[in-house]
């Protein structure tokens, strides 16, 4: 239950949405006065939510800086990746990949330069009607041949974040690994993953990646012109915040 309710939630923490709902009330209420109140709102919502000067701000507050992967050298032989980087195309068989494949990529990286001697992979299916593969399971299959299977171990029942790292704690366990890991997610998620792990004993070592922080410099038009794609970050970011508070009252943190 806890799992579905969170999917609703993530659909209705959406400032586009809350844009849409304001200006249908302004279309469709009788009143004059509440017709322009919640059409000033649908207008405020839009450009504070679309403005890259606001954006850059916070985002760069909360995401903190990359660092190279050679920092990462000696710390630990165990690099967990979290799943939520693709998508398996039932009818060809394909694996599809989205933006947060920076997180296997920057991994595969540590691998091939021999900071890591193993990779976690953790992620099953969030799918809530069709039964689907775990993604685990076919980015094993995917990845067969470019890294030794020996070095590539799978997580394939979790479906969030606490799943992530209450079933890699199982797996530790299961072949007694020392709890140490360099922990591979993206930049927006970190906070709220690295938290997870530790509660589950785990000493930490973030790696992040797929800042939504531009590492442009900021211009006047992002200052002044509307972006729809910014406006699509602060849905991943609201989307964020409201996880880390709920999985605080759940005790998951």
């Amino acid at each position: 239950m806890f799992f579905i309710l969170s999917k609703i939630l993530s659909i209705l923490i959406s400032p586009f949405l809350w844009i849409v709902i304001s200006i249908a009330f302004a279309v469709f209420l009788k009143s004059e006065r509440c017709k322009r109140l919640f059409l000033i709102l649908a207008i405020s919502f839009f450009f504070f939510f679309s403005n890259g000067f606001v954006f850059r701000s916070v985002i760069g507050w909360w995401e903190g800086d990359l660092v190279p992967l050679s920092s990462f050298d000696g710390k630990t032989d165990y690099c967990v990746v979290l799943g939520g980087l693709s998508s398996q195309h039932e009818a060809s068989g394909r694996v599809c990949f989205s933006q947060a494949s920076d997180r296997l990529w920057q991994a595969l990286h540590l691998h091939q330069k021999g900071y890591v001697k193993k990779l976690v992979f953790s992620g099953g299916s969030a799918a809530i009607i069709h039964q689907q593969m775990a993604e685990a399971i076919y980015l094993k299959e995917f990845l067969f041949g470019v890294i030794a299977d020996s070095s590539f171990l799978i997580e394939a029942k979790s479906r969030n974040t606490f799943e992530n790292a209450y079933y890699t704690s199982l797996l530790f366990d299961s072949i007694q690994a020392p709890k140490h890991i360099i922990l591979v997610t993206s930049a927006f998620h970190m906070p709220r993953a690295k938290r997870c792990f530790q509660k589950q004993g785990f000493v930490v070592f973030p790696l992040t990646t797929q800042p939504l922080k531009s590492t442009q410099p900021l211009t006047i038009g992002e200052m002044v012109i509307p972006s729809l794609s910014v406006l699509n970050d602060w849905n991943i970011m609201l989307r964020e915040w409201v996880g880390l508070m709920i999985y605080r009252w759940k005790g998951f943190l």
